[in-house]
Order: C-alpha cells, then sequence, then structure tokens
C-alpha cells in the first residue's frame, strides 16, 4: 500500500489484536514499537467496529486508521454490519482529520477469512453511500486480478 501517495493508510486488526497478514505485518515492522505499544496501551478491550486514528507522534504521513473487525464465521453472527460499522467509522475519522485521501486493503482470500465477494460488495456500498466532505480519494489495494474484478463490478 505504501505504493500509493496517499494521506492516511487503514488497517484491520481482529478483536484478539493479532498481528497476523503481511499488510499487518508490514505496517508493524515500518511502524515499530511505537505504534504497537499505543495499540496495547491504548485500544482496551477493542469490540467489532471500533476505530482508532493512530496520533501523528506515530505516523503524521500517511495517517493511520486502525479498524477492529470480527473474524469471518459464515456471516451468521454480525460480521456484515461490524465490517460495514467499522468502514463508515474509519470514513468518518479520516474525514474529520481533514484526510484528503485514504488506501484500505481489500479484504479477501485469507485476509481475515472474509469471502473477498462479499467484502468487496459491502465495502463498496459504504464508500458509495457515504457524504464525503475532506475526503476526496479512496483506493483499494487489491493484491490479484481476482480480487480487483470484483471491486470493479
Amino acid at each position: 500500500m505504501e505504493d500509493h501517495d496517499v494521506a492516511a493508510l487503514a488497517f484491520f486488526l481482529l478483536e484478539d489484536m493479532s498481528w497476523g497478514g503481511v499488510l499487518n505485518q508490514a505496517i508493524l515492522n515500518r511502524f515499530g514499537v511505537g505504534l504497537d505499544d499505543y495499540i496495547l496501551n491504548h485500544v482496551i478491550k477493542p469490540r467489532r467496529g471500533s476505530v482508532f486514528v493512530i496520533p501523528e507522534e506515530i505516523s503524521a504521513v500517511p495517517r493511520l486508521i486502525l479498524g477492529i473487525i470480527p473474524k469471518w464465521d459464515g456471516g451468521m453472527d454480525d460480521e456484515e454490519r461490524s465490517f460495514k460499522k467499522c468502514l463508515w467509522g474509519m470514513l468518518e475519522k479520516a474525514d474529520s482529520a481533514g484526510v484528503s485521501s485514504i488506501a484500505f486493503p481489500a479484504l479477501g482470500l485469507r485476509n481475515k477469512d472474509y469471502p473477498f465477494r462479499k467484502a468487496a460488495r459491502l465495502a463498496m456500498g459504504v464508500f458509495s453511500s457515504y457524504p464525503y466532505q475532506n475526503l476526496r480519494e479512496v483506493v483499494i489495494v487489491c493484491k490479484s486480478s481476482e480480487i480487483f474484478d470484483a471491486y470493479d463490478q
């Protein structure tokens, strides 16, 4: 996601706060122990759908926006609602922080176990209905043409 010139990077952690996944590991490696310490000390008992803007002392540009999502459990719980709430909250936090552009990772294919077509449909629904103010560009970073095609429908 660093190849994109954006003002903010969105990333997701599961409720158990595990740093699994290539993107999360890259973010942790780049921003280091300060990011991990901040999350451990300030994100207490995270709830699905919660959103946190990481302070500028840790990352001014790009701003980091963390969303807490549930592990996909077949969609029989409230995963869809929580995912949409999380995305909406991330857009709100970015917009209110004056961020003009943000990059989101496309969920799917082993990313938090979300089915990528469903994640794409849910995300695009949120992105198309959000009442943008300061935020002018939303970039969805896809790691395969199959995922890109799901978001391009």
